[in-house]
């Protein structure tokens, strides 16, 4: 406590490393408490609901689907509605909101009931674009890739936590008091951003705070030089990763004859760890080489760990190459995000970061059904090729941003000492 009664006489730049480090502690709570059952969620349908494997799986698609959609649709306003009246105030919106709603799924009756709740989760949750928000508005921006790495691997962490904790709760007591865990960790990590982080924060004027005031924001925004290519960026790096996802298990399942389906999973536990690490390391390796750099590399990475995955016949092989794609996966997506941020002012953090979440979304929903569907047409391994083929393109379009067009002068080009 002393610690922090500390705080009070010192600066705002004397000040952003604990807020980030508060921040990023937040964020770990926060991804805790969505591993913590998310895995779990076709499991937890098919009890609800009586389903057997297929039906489930159904389900279990068409709720991530729903849920992402929303989520798509409503991020660019509650990105702006931060913009107006506080990143702070909008973290802890959807922190208590998806705490509650993670609560009250431990007593839903029906598969129903649970669509319902996702569709409104989808509509007022957002936390991990809302802690990007908030960072973007306290750190400077030369630190900016390096902050969104840390929440970027931090988020890795608990995502690969989560399972283990909640698989264990889930075998002992059920799916009631996992559930009810998960809402009260996302809760915690909103109550240590409500009592220990401050932000300096002054509503804008000239805006008006509506539908149209909302449009002329994103239309401002987007129309910013370099933003749309940026944003295309973020789909790009979400949809390469999850364009296999629907493929890998199967590929991998193929080879593991001797090995056992242990194997597969330990191919991406070893893909998680390497992302966590690389998203941690990304800042500190965009400020040696710049974001133009970290995308070739990051992409040239990527691009043959996929085409090698296409081809792989055997799962230490496959252990190595899944290495290379962590590495990619977790550097490009922290960096493809800490762009957006770079180039939206200051005062747009929210916003900038909400158009992310939507972005995302976009290769969240599309890579899996394109994976899935050149998989069941043309082989298994095609979808790895075309992986390949997104990876390599990351760099290009990262290139044809102008250096002037990042609000940081550091932020595409390397700190000279």
């Amino acid at each position: 406590m002393l610690k922090f009664a500390a705080m009070a006489g010192r600066t705002k730049s004397e000040l952003w490393p604990v807020y980030l480090k508060l921040i990023v502690g937040a964020q770990f709570l926060t991804s805790l408490g969505f591993g913590l059952v998310g895995p779990f969620m076709p499991l937890f349908i098919q009890e609800l609901g009586g389903f057997d494997g297929r039906e489930a799986a159904l389900w279990a698609g068409i709720l991530s689907g729903l849920n992402g959609m929303v989520m798509f649709l409503v991020s660019p306003m509650w990105g702006a509605w931060s913009d107006w009246f506080g990143h702070k105030r909008n973290v802890l919106r959807a922190s208590f909101a998806t705490a509650g709603i993670m609560g009250l799924t431990a007593v839903l009756g029906n598969v129903t009931q649970l669509i319902i709740s996702r569709v409104i989760m989808g509509g007022v949750s957002g936390v991990f674009p809302a802690m990007m928000g908030l960072s973007g508005s306290i750190v400077p921006r030369a630190k900016l890739v390096h902050a969104i790495g840390m929440l970027q691997g931090i988020s890795s962490l608990g995502m690969m936590v989560g399972p283990v904790v909640g698989g264990m709760i889930v075998d002992r007591s059920g799916y009631g008091p996992a559930f009810l865990l998960s809402g009260l960790i996302i809760a915690l990590g909103g109550v240590l951003v409500l009592t220990l982080v401050q932000e300096d924060f002054h509503k804008p004027k000239g805006t008006a705070h509506n539908l149209k005031g909302l449009g002329a924001e994103m239309k401002g925004l987007t129309s910013t030089p370099g933003m749309p290519r940026a944003l295309l960026l973020v789909s790009l790096v979400q949809m390469a990763p999850n364009l296999v996802f629907p493929v890998l298990p199967l590929t991998l399942a193929a080879i593991a004859v001797q090995s056992g389906l242990a194997s597969v999973g330990l191919v991406f536990t070893v893909m998680g760890l390497a992302a966590t690490a690389a998203a941690f390391g990304a800042g500190a390796l965009s400020s040696r080489l710049g974001l133009r750099w970290l995308f070739a590399l990051g992409g040239a990475t990527g691009a043959v760990g996929a085409f090698a995955m296409g081809f792989v016949g055997s799962i230490p092989l496959a252990i190595g190459f899944s290495v290379l794609l962590g590495l990619s996966v977790g550097a490009l997506a922290s960096a493809a995000s800490a762009l957006v941020g770079s180039l939206a002012p200051s005062t747009r953090q929210g916003s900038a970061f909400g158009l992310v979440q939507s972005a995302n979304a976009i290769g969240f929903g599309f890579g899996p059904l394109i994976g899935g569907v050149v998989g069941s047409l043309f082989g298994l391994r095609v979808p790895f090729m075309i992986e390949g083929v997104l990876f390599l393109l990351a760099p290009l379009l990262v290139a044809s941003i102008p250096k002037e067009a990042a609000q940081s002068k550091t932020a595409l080009e390397p700190v000279r000492p």
